[in-house]
């Protein structure tokens, strides 16, 4: 545990003496804030004219003012450092989650190369075979039994007939309905007329 720490300061024009557990520049500092606060309202010709205890009233009203100004202050601050903090640790948590995902897709990358270094390989390797089995020579053995003559094989060709229609337009219709009317009707007679002539007789 630090030790009280006893300073002589100058306050107004007097000396007192300050004891804490900071520092002796803080000390310091806290009386130097005085002096400058007292200064500023000894300027001011309302504030001299007032009474002593007046005067200590209203400077401590001013002090308290600047406390509550300067924790304002601090509070908003101190609000914006936590709202910081809140995004920074939100920035890591989606940074670790981004991290992962990355190594997750080299990790997929490194396995889709591979695969595709397989693939070429296997067709280098069936082109190869393609290459090959088309520069090799073919060779056919073919053995004729000259005992056995194969007797050639008659093929038999049937003739079919196809039926043409045909069809009849509306004029070779009617001339053929004509005909066959004039065909169904009775054949009317004729008769034969002589005329007689009368022949004079001669006596």
């Amino acid at each position: 545990m630090s030790s009280k720490n006893a300073v002589d300061v100058i306050i107004d024009g007097k000396i007192f003496t300050l004891s804490g557990f900071e520092s002796d520049a803080y000390l310091q500092k806290i009386a130097s804030y005085l002096n400058t606060k007292i200064t500023e309202y000894k300027k001011d010709d309302v504030y001299r004219r007032q009474n002593r205890d007046f005067q200590h009233a209203l400077l401590e009203i001013n002090i308290a003012d600047d406390y509550f100004k300067a924790k304002k202050q601090a509070d908003m601050l101190e609000n914006d450092v936590e709202e910081k903090d809140k995004q920074i640790y939100d920035l890591r948590h989606e940074l670790i989650a981004l991290q992962v995902k990355l190594d997750t897709l080299t990790k997929e990358n490194a396995d889709y190369n591979k695969r595709v270094v397989e693939y070429q390989k296997r067709l280098i390797k069936i082109e190869t075979m393609m290459e090959n089995s088309v520069s090799a020579p073919v060779s056919v053995e073919t053995t004729v039994d000259d005992s056995v003559e194969e007797k050639p094989k008659k093929t038999r060709v049937r003739k079919t007939t196809v039926k043409k229609e045909t069809v009849e337009t509306p004029l070779e219709i009617m001339a053929k309905e004509a005909s066959v009317d004039e065909e169904e009707k009775p054949k009317k007679r004729t008769r034969r007329t002589t005329k007689k002539t009368d022949t004079p007789v001669e006596e």
